[in-house]
């Protein structure tokens, strides 16, 4: 049966799975699964286990454990509630004597808006009917293939209703969909011809199979090695297909990439320095909230953290207190500058924190927060080094940091790494890593302002 994953990014892996299905999983990707079977379990530890008072009508639970035979027994017995059933998703909700699927993201779903949307509680899933609320649904390619997939197979065995019920990463809500909708480009992932051959994309890094693509690859020279994903087509498009002839054809990137060289110089570099400095570096537990802002004052690392129960009063006051010094910082001077490394996550969840939580003290109001963001001494240093450097491997602080002279304390921990971390209750290496990164930043600019020695011109 083909699965959602089969659809989205390499489409080779499903080649792969094949030839080799004992292939074993690195790490990374068994950590992942783990935390989605968690989530599954809470969602179905949230869902009705039985009618609440007043409820009326009959209401059945049943758990098919994957078993084909069971699910089509419980369909059969018009079994309300179907969990874990042999098509792929969370479980089967009946709506009169059909079925809808119930697909879990991982992703938030739905945001406040002025339009409206059908929606369920979690808990009244089964059981109640649908009520009407001012959200607007986010779709995921994932997960739209998930409920187009499963809602064809219903409809193969007879059982389809036409809708389907997402629910995001928050466990609160179901939006109900119709399953038609993602058909048309479930369709065209479907009829597109599976590759013959792999080429490296961003997923390679955490899959299964990339040792036994990566000799593939290798034996071939394949361009996509130096220019993974669609970066590379231009060149394949002229018949470029090897590092080798991109090189020849005038590349220094790529014969930098061969050579072994990080980084090159595209201009004399510069980066602005301030009597008062702060590095700021946050760390989020996926969309859950932030439970450690760090900053680094060119002398000594102080972090402002929470290990308590993000979404709520313990994460608002360690966000107050870290803006409240923040600004203290600001104040106390007229030549001051924060500085991040690439300030998407950290302008995302400063506005994020100052919308859920402006009605605490010392919470900036959105305003505020944004008039800094947007101000010149709040300084992207990911956007200096892009505007001054090249590097045939990326920018990132992980990159750019040891070139320009700094060393980890805690080695070999990425984002990724640090959620597992979170989870498992590290707070002193998540404290180390996040001082890391603030310490990073700054060497990074520092750097830049002596003219970034060491490195090359492209």
């Amino acid at each position: 049966m083909v699965q959602a994953s089969d659809l989205v990014g390499c489409r080779f892996k499903s080649v792969m799975r094949r030839r080799y299905p004992d292939a074993p999983y690195p790490p990374e990707a068994q950590a992942r699964h783990l935390r989605r079977e968690e989530g599954v379990d809470k969602l179905l530890e949230s869902l009705p286990a039985r009618k609440a008072i007043g409820d009326r009508g009959v209401f059945t639970r049943a758990d098919a454990g994957g078993d084909f035979f069971i699910t089509l027994e419980e369909m059969a017995a018009k079994t309300t509630l179907i969990t874990r059933p042999y098509i792929d998703c969370e479980a089967l909700v009946r709506v009169g004597d059909l079925y809808a699927p119930l697909v879990m993201s991982t992703h938030k779903v739905a945001y406040p808006a002025k339009t409206t949307t059908q929606v369920l509680a979690v808990p009244r899933i089964g059981l109640g009917a649908p009520v009407t609320a001012h959200l607007t649904a986010r779709h995921h390619t994932f997960d739209s293939y998930r409920v187009s997939l499963a809602a064809r197979e219903l409809a193969r065995l007879g059982h389809d209703c036409g809708r389907a019920i997402v629910v995001g990463q928050d466990l609160e809500v179901g939006l109900i969909v119709a399953s038609a909708e993602f058909d048309p480009a479930t369709d065209r992932a479907l009829s597109t011809p599976e590759p013959t051959g792999p080429r490296r994309v961003k997923e390679c890094a955490g899959c299964r199979f990339w040792p036994r693509c990566e000799r593939i690859l290798t034996d071939e020279d394949h361009i996509s090695l130096f220019l993974p994903g669609d970066k590379a087509r231009p060149y394949m498009a002229r018949g470029i297909h090897t590092v080798g002839a991109l090189i020849e054809s005038g590349n220094r990137l790529a014969r930098a990439w061969r050579d072994g060289v990080p980084v090159l110089r595209k201009v004399p570099t510069s980066a602005p320095l301030f009597d008062v400095e702060i590095d700021v570096d946050m760390e989020a537990y996926l969309n859950h909230g932030v439970y450690l802002w760090g900053t680094y004052d060119q002398h000594s690392y102080r972090p402002f953290a929470t290990w308590g129960e993000l979404g709520g009063d313990a994460e608002a006051r360690n966000f107050a207190e870290f803006w409240t010094y923040l600004m203290d910082m600001r104040a106390s001077t007229t030549s001051f500058a924060a500085f991040c490394y690439a300030a998407g996550g950290e302008n995302h969840w400063l506005r994020t924190s100052a919308k859920k939580f402006h009605r605490y003290k010392g919470v900036p109001s959105l305003v505020e927060v944004d008039s800094f963001i947007t101000s010149g001494q709040w300084i992207d240093v990911f956007k200096l080094v892009k505007s001054q450097l090249v590097g045939p491997g990326g920018l990132g602080l992980k990159v750019i940091a040891p070139v320009a002279g700094f060393t980890w304390d805690e080695e070999g921990v990425d984002g990724e790494e640090s959620i597992e971390l979170y989870r498992a209750g590290e707070h002193d290496r998540l404290i180390t890593y996040n001082s890391g990164d603030c310490r990073a930043t700054s060497a990074v600019r520092h750097w830049l302002a002596q003219g970034a020695p060491g490195i090359p011109d492209l």
